[in-house]
C-alpha cells in the first residue's frame, strides 16, 4: 500500500525499499541501501499504511517515510510478524508483543505470548485462531 496509485517494493537485488509508479511503470523513489542504516540488514517482511513504511527481520524493524527516507530504527530479538492500525505498530515477538504508538516511548510490553499461526490485527484487535478457539486481545493504551 503506497499513496497515489504508488506500490512499495522491497529489492532483494539491491537491498533497497523503492516505491513504484505502476501506471507510468517505473520507480519514482529508492532508499539508501538497507545497509547504510543497519549493517547487513536484509529484511524478511514488509507492511505499510498511512504514509509509513515498515521493513523488518529478526531482530529490527527499519521505518521510512512515504519519500522513503529513514526514520528511526527499533531493535528486538525474534521478531516474527508487524501489524499496523491508525496510530499502533504491533510487534509479535518469540518472547511476547510489543506495541509502539507515537506518544509511548519506550515500547510497551504485554504479558500474551503464543505461536504466530493464525494471527490476524485489525481495528486494534488482535485475533488468535487455534481449532475450535477464537481469542481476541483488545490492543489499547494502558491508563497510567
Amino acid at each position: 500500500y503506497a499513496p497515489d496509485n504508488n506500490l512499495w517494493f522491497y529489492s532483494e537485488d539491491n537491498n533497497v525499499l523503492q516505491l513504484y509508479d505502476y501506471r507510468n511503470r517505473n520507480i519514482t523513489l529508492s532508499s539508501q541501501p538497507l545497509g547504510f542504516y543497519q549493517n547487513n540488514f536484509i529484511a524478511k517482511g514488509m507492511v505499510s499504511g498511512n504514509n509509513t513504511v515498515y521493513l523488518y527481520n529478526d531482530t529490527e524493524v527499519l521505518i521510512f517515510n512515504a519519500y522513503a527516507n529513514f526514520l528511526e530504527k527499533i531493535t528486538l530479538n525474534g521478531i516474527q510478524r508487524i501489524f499496523i492500525g491508525k496510530k499502533q505498530l504491533v510487534i509479535v515477538t518469540t518472547k511476547g508483543i510489543y506495541i509502539k504508538t507515537p506518544e509511548e516511548m519506550p515500547l510497551l510490553k504485554t504479558d500474551i505470548s503464543f505461536e504466530l499461526e493464525s494471527t490476524f490485527y485489525q481495528k486494534g484487535n488482535l485475533y488468535r485462531y487455534t481449532p475450535g478457539n477464537l481469542y481476541c486481545y483488545q490492543i489499547k493504551k494502558a491508563d497510567r
